[in-house]
């Protein structure tokens, strides 16, 4: 969903309802900037809406979101073609390039189920339209400007924000977003050096040493207790400035 959230498709409040129809004029802006006429870019925007509308209906809401046993679905791949068969899931992932897998998470089956129906009854030139949208929404940031200043009258609708960051700013927010292990390499070798995280790391390990002591010496705990207490501190994960092992970009 171009919109992200549920919400901003089935509310009626007044502020979500500029939201949509700034979303709809925005849909069509770019689709126009990409070449298609008027008549066709607002018959491509309908197909979208329609699509998305159908997928918000099923989507989680907020509070659902937050509950992470209703988000959790561990499948094998063969699960997950028996439980979606109207999906044609190897080449979905063959053409995305994932790598093999024995799990996957389904955080939401509904809307997957809903994705079904909808490649089964929605009209050929529907579902292009749909992915046409999806395409140039998706680049508009990295477009020419007019695609740019498009994009950000949504933001601007949505957030607030009177202004769009300077060019520089969201260069550099790509290169961190894309490369941010990378980058964040180059400044921890200038500003972080392994001195510092060696005594960080040092200062944990002490606070784990008196804490362990703190357990043994209680009076209110069984021995039962104590031990899982234990169990629990030296599962404790340190994550102190820079990881043991970076990420490796190549290949």
């Amino acid at each position: 969903m171009g919109l992200g959230t549920r919400d901003y498709y089935l509310n009626d409040d007044a502020q979500t309802k500029r939201v949509r129809d700034a979303y709809r004029a925005y849909i069509v802006e770019v689709l126009k900037l990409a070449g298609f006429d008027e008549a066709t870019a607002q018959k491509k925007m309908e197909a979208t809406m329609a699509i998305e509308t159908r997928l918000a209906r099923v989507a989680y809401d907020q509070v659902k979101l937050r509950d992470i046993s209703a988000n959790y679905h561990k499948m094998t791949y063969s699960q997950l073609c028996d439980e979606f068969p109207g999906i044609d899931w190897g080449n979905a992932f063959l053409l995305s390039g994932y790598p093999h897998f024995d799990y996957i998470d389904v955080s939401q089956p509904e809307p997957i189920h809903e994705v079904e129906k909808i490649l089964a009854d929605t009209p050929l030139d529907d579902l292009k339209s749909y992915m046409e949208v999806r395409v140039v929404t998706s680049a508009s940031g990295l477009l020419s400007d007019d695609f740019r200043a498009a994009q950000f009258r949504l933001s601007s609708t949505m957030t607030g924000l009177q202004q769009d960051k300077p060019r520089w700013k969201r260069a550099v927010g790509l290169v961190n977003g894309c490369m941010g292990m990378a980058l964040g390499k180059m400044y921890v070798e200038k500003y972080f050096p392994e001195s510092s995280k060696e005594r960080m790391v040092d200062l944990v390990h002490r606070l784990q040493d008196a804490l362990a002591q703190r357990i043994d010496e209680s009076t209110w705990m069984s021995q039962e207790t104590k031990e899982k207490a234990k169990d629990k501190l030296r599962s404790f994960i340190i994550k102190i400035g820079y990881p043991d092992k970076w990420k490796n970009y190549d290949g």
